[in-house]
């Protein structure tokens, strides 16, 4: 198995360029899935939480 030749300036800016925009993806994706799981536990919590006002004894 031969090793790969250099990559050139021009493909390693290419390279990192894929590189960074796909942890920016797995970034946007983590943070969007702790924004929902945050948001439907607070929405459960208020679900459980009696309401003033409510029927009197």
């Amino acid at each position: 198995m031969e090793p790969e030749p250099p990559m050139s300036a021009e493909e390693r800016l290419a390279d990192l360029r894929r590189r960074r925009a796909e942890a920016a993806d797995v970034l946007a994706e983590t943070l969007l899935d702790i924004w929902l799981r945050d948001r439907r536990a607070r929405r459960e919590a208020a679900l459980r939480e009696p309401r003033e006002g409510g029927r009197s004894a």
